[in-house]
């Protein structure tokens, strides 16, 4: 009965030791697979946030989004460098159809976060000449909801700088009316000669509206074809008054007979 009771204790004993070498096993494989899959989403996240920043040389690495509430934050990417300043930008709200402020400077690293109020915007990035069409792979925050500033905390979207050139933003809002062109730009890093102020005027002459973003019709000329009107009458001007010889002087007397 004791060598009864060893071996099963025995056996108890092997087989919890073979039980914990397979979970430890387990264990290893899971967090091989967990890492694969953690650098597989990392890549993906990567690959993500160039596509959605701009073309192969991104200047911009978008790390975070989030429709606010009780909304999960999505983790899109993580800093491509040290991570610099952290600039906030307002999005709507109680200063109207404006980014505010609504251009910065920003050096390599710095973090710009977006939060977005009333009533329903984007943040959605274009180019110089044509600031209302989005740029091709460009950052487009999508619509961010928040009416009449009920969302608490606020949707928010955030990406990191990552040099110095000249990035072009607007909001891609139509209803009620284009908001890119009642002015809704952003920008970063304009320069002299791309300055924030020529982007806004571009943004309003198109006003948004126009096919592709292409600039609209100017008007056409006014109608100059119908000839001008007649010169007024000219009639003659009355005869000059009758101008007959007078009449002769009365004749002297004869005084000489």
């Amino acid at each position: 009965m004791a060598g009864s009771n060893m071996a099963a204790e025995g056996s108890d004993g092997y087989m919890n030791k073979g039980a914990e070498q397979k979970n430890a096993m387990e264990m290893n494989s899971g967090d091989m697979m967990s890492g694969d899959k953690s650098a597989k989403h990392m890549k993906n996240g990567d690959m993500k946030a160039e596509s959605g920043a701009s073309s192969a040389d991104s200047a911009i690495t978008v790390l975070t989004s989030c429709k606010g509430g009780n909304a999960p934050v999505e983790q899109i990417a993580q800093p491509s460098m040290d991570k610099g300043m952290m600039h906030k930008v307002i999005v709507g709200g109680d200063t109207g159809l404006v980014f505010n402020p609504n251009t910065l400077t920003a050096m390599p690293g710095d973090m710009v976060e977006f939060t977005f109020m009333s009533m329903n915007h984007t943040l959605t990035q274009s180019t110089f000449p044509e600031p209302c069409k989005k740029m091709k792979d460009g950052a487009d925050s999508g619509f961010l909801a928040n009416p009449d500033n009920t969302v608490i905390p606020p949707p928010t979207y955030m990406f990191q700088v990552k040099d110095t050139k000249p990035l072009w933003f607007y909001c891609k809002q139509k209803k009620p009316t284009s908001h890119c062109g009642k002015g809704m730009t952003f920008s970063i890093n304009p320069t002299p000669d791309k300055s924030h102020e020529a982007f806004t005027a571009t943004a309003i002459q198109q006003n948004g509206t126009a096919p592709d973003g292409a600039a609209a019709a100017a008007p056409p000329p006014a109608d100059t074809s119908s000839s001008m009107p007649p010169p007024a009458e000219t009639t003659s001007m009355p005869p000059p008054a009758d101008t007959t010889t007078m009449p002769a002087a009365a004749e002297t007397p004869d005084t000489t007979s």
